[in-house]
């Protein structure tokens, strides 16, 4: 995965109708882009709101931005910033080798909801920051039998573009 400062998050707000996410997604395609994860919710019957996050430099960045903003399906492009908007992810693991205290420590340090299962597993919930999800897949790799991540859902705070 490409570094932190390469990571981009953006909400397109779109005509509601068959054929959008191709579009979108084609653009991305066309450039050899990645993309990580991308959620979608309708905001009315012809409006709804696309998340996405990828990796890109920045000089690259304001080019895809311009792009999507030029698309007629897009009406706004809003940027996502880690340090000032609200951006979650949701994940969910089955670790091995667990008792209680690693149970409550993860309920504690991530803020998750735990489940001891049989045989010493344990069923992780976490909704976080990006970040805080890499965080616990790193401190639990050797324990994670296997697990789940969503789309990212991002909430800005008056970033618009177009």
């Amino acid at each position: 995965m490409a570094s932190d400062e390469n990571k981009r998050f953006i909400v397109l707000r779109v005509i509601n109708m068959p054929g959008v996410m191709e579009r979108i997604s084609s653009i991305f395609a066309r450039r050899a882009i990645n993309i990580d994860t991308i959620t979608v919710g309708m905001v009315n019957g012809r409006t709804s709101e696309i998340s996405l996050t990828f990796s890109l430099p920045e000089e690259k960045f304001e080019n895809i931005v311009k792009v999507l903003g030029k698309n007629p399906c897009v009406s706004e492009v809003k940027i996502g910033s880690l340090e000032y908007d609200v951006i979650r992810e949701a994940f969910v693991a089955v670790l091995k080798d667990c008792d209680t205290s690693v149970s409550d420590y993860i309920r504690v340090r991530y803020r998750a909801r735990t489940t001891l299962l049989s045989g010493s597993r344990l069923l992780v919930e976490l909704l976080a920051d990006p970040r805080m999800v890499d965080d616990f897949k790193e401190e639990f790799k050797d324990r994670i039998e296997s697990f789940s991540r969503s789309g990212v859902m991002i909430h800005t705070l008056n970033r618009f573009r177009k």
